[in-house]
């Protein structure tokens, strides 16, 4: 199919099975057998308003009769047959997305839903009745192949392990990581199911941050306004990534403007061209801390993180020790140790 010809409209030649399909005798038996397996009943005007046809009834009928609806349409089965193998090159995929696709090739679903899709695909495809599925994400539906139902769920447990290490997640990256894996996935399958997901919150065109407890980034962020009502972006920047790479050599150092724009989604502040202005007073005195840290390494010249630590720590915690030293314009470190500016 293409944009060449006219566009099938799905939900008409739907309404046309079930309008205009022409019952024989035998197949009424075939309804009435099947007509329990589902309560919701569709009339067909051939068989009067006392006979209920049901859709399981219709596919059953069309599966046993190959039957054909006279119309432009051609072969119902057939249609749905491509229409269901056109699909599954694209899934997972959002169904708005897949609408705009088909288009391009000739099917117009408009009128149709997720749910009503898939059901569609079920009744009157021969070849693929059973190849697609959907799965719920978040506040949202993803269309699926029912061979892979699991990689919806892959893609939403490696978004989330990625934004927590790293503060974001890039789809690009993330889709060339699980081609690494042997997980075939576009970018634009991610960019779907990411934007089912609560709280993923994007901060640009391909980057994507998850606002949750896991995001190593945030956590930072929100230790820092606990020191400081106002702080330089870059140092700011800096003191997140000596942090997190110290721990984790495989954490991707942050640039100022990335982190600016998490901060602009997930933190209650302002922003000036060079600091981030916090709106919740602190509740560590920052300067207290600095001005004890400072007099140490003014009386002891270079110290190493843990000899500070040592000598003041039944003062203060030593997240608040290093955030300190990280933050302040006081102090700078060299290589492993602190000392005065």
């Amino acid at each position: 199919m293409n944009n060449k010809n006219t566009n099938i409209k799905i939900a008409s030649l739907i309404e046309d099975v079930f309008t205009n399909c022409d019952i024989k005798e035998r197949d009424k038996y075939i309804v009435k057998k099947y007509h329990h397996l589902d309560g919701k009943s569709i009339k067909m005007k051939e068989l009067g308003e006392e006979f209920g046809i049901t859709k399981e009834a219709v596919r059953i009928i069309l599966e046993k009769n190959k039957l054909k609806v006279e119309s432009s349409a051609g072969s119902v089965a057939h249609i749905f047959d491509e229409l269901c193998k056109e699909t599954i090159k694209q899934t997972p995929i959002g169904f708005e997305r897949l609408k705009e696709s088909m288009l391009q090739k000739g099917f117009d679903l408009e009128g149709l839903n997720e749910k009503s899709f898939v059901s569609c695909i079920s009744m009157f495809s021969r070849k693929n009745k059973d190849s697609l599925c959907i799965q719920q994400v978040g506040s949202g539906f993803i269309i699926c192949d029912s061979n892979k139902r699991g990689l919806v769920i892959e893609i939403e447990k490696q978004s989330r392990n990625e934004s927590s290490k790293n503060g974001y997640v890039n789809t690009t990256e993330l889709s060339k990581k699980l081609g690494k894996a042997k997980i075939s996935v576009k970018t634009q399958s991610i960019i779907d199911i990411l934007n089912c997901i609560d709280g993923a919150a994007w901060i640009s065109k391909r980057n994507v941050t998850f606002i949750d407890s896991r995001n190593k980034v945030l956590t930072r962020v929100k230790k820092i306004a606990a020191f400081r009502s106002e702080v330089n972006i870059k140092r700011a920047c800096d003191a997140i990534n000596q942090s997190i790479s110290h721990r984790d050599r495989s954490f991707k150092d942050l640039e100022p403007s990335v982190l600016v724009k998490i901060i602009k989604l997930c933190v209650d502040c302002k922003l000036s061209s060079t600091d981030i202005i916090f709106n919740d007073k602190p509740t560590v005195s920052f300067s207290e801390i600095e001005s004890d840290i400072y007099s140490l390494l003014q009386s002891s010249g270079e110290l190493e993180l843990m000899d500070i630590e040592e000598k003041i720590s039944n003062k203060y915690t030593k997240a608040a020790i290093y955030q300190a030293c990280s933050l302040s314009p006081l102090i700078v470190k060299n290589k492993k140790t602190y000392s005065i500016v």
